[in-house]
């Protein structure tokens, strides 16, 4: 029979460590593969998705504060945001992403919600 280790891994401050960039292609990526026709283009949500990354304004204390890199918590495109981000990482784990290398050890199972995976 089979060894299986179960464990869990957590993304450590994973909204406010997606680089900007990488979200923004794979959110690309992602709007390419709607079916057409769809309301915004991909150009469209692409922008509404800059205004709100240039603009993560959250207040604490009495206090205004820029969040500079990554997203906020809060916004309410920042789960999708970040669960497109992290969709590289699933594709790679079962060897479906082209852009990585190939992975000798695809997981028996891979539970993801949002930053947090047991397998």
């Amino acid at each position: 029979g089979k060894t299986i280790i179960h464990t869990s891994v957590d993304v450590v401050n994973m909204f406010p460590n997606i680089p900007r960039e990488f979200g923004i292609e794979e959110c690309i990526k992602h709007l390419e593969k709607r079916p057409q026709p769809h309301l915004f283009s991909t150009s469209c949500v692409i922008e509404a998705l800059k205004i709100t990354l240039d603009n993560n304004i959250a207040t604490f204390n009495g206090k205004a504060y820029l969040q500079l890199t990554g997203t906020a918590m809060g916004p309410r495109n920042a789960c999708d945001y970040a669960d497109v981000a992290m969709n590289y990482i699933d594709q790679a784990v079962h060897n479906q992403n082209p852009e990585t290398t190939s992975n000798p050890y695809v997981p028996l199972d891979w539970n993801r919600f949002r930053d947090d995976v047991y397998m």
